[in-house]
């Protein structure tokens, strides 16, 4: 099991890192330097409040459940599925 998760959760983590590298250039690009900017707000945000942690992208919030959708390969993050 462990030869066929290990390259899953490598991909993952680099395609991740990629989308996060990919967010923060835009942030930079548009110099975004409040968070109630556009370009802030619109980004999936996690925060840790009384104890729990909390799921905010622009009007939604929704309260974090720790469910475990597995391991499934990603589909990459480009401008066209961020914006679906």
């Amino acid at each position: 099991v462990e030869d066929t998760v290990f390259p899953l959760k490598l991909k993952a983590i680099i395609l991740d890192i990629i989308h996060d590298i990919d967010v923060l250039n835009q942030l930079k690009q548009n110099q975004v330097n409040s968070t109630k900017e556009w370009y802030w707000h619109k980004q999936l945000r996690y925060y840790h409040e009384d104890g729990k942690c909390v799921l905010r992208m622009c009007d939604a919030e929704n309260k974090y459940t720790y469910e475990y959708q597995g391991n499934d390969p990603k589909l990459v993050h480009t401008p066209l599925t961020d914006k679906c």
